[in-house]
């Protein structure tokens, strides 16, 4: 993988972890399954996936920079802020989460990622708002010169990181089986749509269609924005990728909305996520008919503390 130093404990941190192994591809029912959620350094039910990887990857970094605190703040049902708060946990670095939209009072009670990262050691702060913008503004606000912020889609626009930052993810296409004629990927902010794209052109991989099924606000314009950065950084040209993007957003799915999908006992799709996605494709399946296909599994539900 691109630009991360490969010296000392930092990288025996990386490999021990397991950032540079491939997650395995499996097959049921005739449809294969890309199980990103198997990522799961700190045992299985608990923070997994490809978010978790590039959290790894981006706090590594930053402690290896001397940063040794990290503030982040996300919505309350978003697995940003306990990934960032068992990963310097991990690494020994104290974390800042701010959350907004709620009271103290009634926090861990309602809500489950906020109990991860209470039981995580993080600290909580309580913001006049859960925007995005205003939850970083109150991270600046806060920030002295040995602390970290982990922005919103885990600093996927900082250009510090960027391509190693998207290369933990496309690093992930390596295994995916050949002459795909569908893959099918649960697009939420579009970072990890970004990384896989990204990853089919940079391993050669022979994908005839991509799926987007949005499951958050659209954010086709902000992935080609992403891969351009990414041509212009690394030379890989994908910028005109052919994706068919399925909004279901747009059609009036809400993000908090749960629904419940299961492939087999041991893959369960994560109710906010991939389940919406996967539920679609089976409604859908006119559209793949003798096809071969593949779901991306991004990350699964985290049952720990639930």
């Amino acid at each position: 993988m691109n630009d991360i130093d490969k010296k000392g404990p930092y990288l025996q941190i990386l490999t021990s972890l397991g950032i540079f192994d491939l997650t395995p591809v499996q097959e049921v029912d005739e449809i294969f399954y890309k199980r990103d959620d198997l990522f799961c350094p700190f045992g299985k039910g608990s923070v997994n996936g490809g978010k978790l990887r590039q959290g790894i990857y981006l706090l590594v970094t930053a402690k290896q920079k001397g940063y040794t605190k990290a503030i982040t703040g996300s919505s309350l049902i978003s697995a940003q802020a306990p990934i960032v708060a068992i990963v310097t946990h991990f690494l020994g670095m104290s974390c800042l989460v701010l959350y907004g939209g709620t009271k103290k009072e009634t926090l861990f009670e309602k809500h489950h990622m906020p109990r991860l990262v209470k039981y995580f050691g993080a600290d909580i702060e309580i913001c006049s708002s859960g925007r995005t913008n205003v939850l970083l503004h109150k991270a600046r606000q806060l920030s002295k010169e040995k602390d970290f912020i982990v922005e919103y889609g885990i600093n996927s626009k900082n250009y510090k990181y960027f391509v190693p930052f998207y290369e933990t993810t496309a690093y992930q296409t390596q295994n995916l089986p050949n002459d795909l004629d569908h893959l099918i990927i649960t697009c939420g902010s579009g970072i990890s749509s970004t990384g896989i794209i990204y990853g089919l052109k940079k391993y050669n991989k022979n994908v005839k269609n991509i799926w987007l099924v949005g499951v958050g606000p659209n954010r086709t314009k902000k992935i080609k924005d992403r891969l351009a950065s990414l041509f212009i950084l690394t030379g890989i040209n994908c910028i005109n990728t052919k994706c068919y993007y399925m909004d279901l957003f747009g059609e009036g799915l809400k993000y908090e909305t749960k629904e419940e999908a299961y492939v087999e006992k041991d893959l369960q799709m994560h109710p906010n996520y991939e389940a919406k996605a996967y539920n679609w494709v089976l409604k859908n399946l006119n559209l793949f008919v003798g096809g071969k296909i593949c779901f991306w599994v991004v990350g699964g539900p985290i049952k720990f503390l639930a």
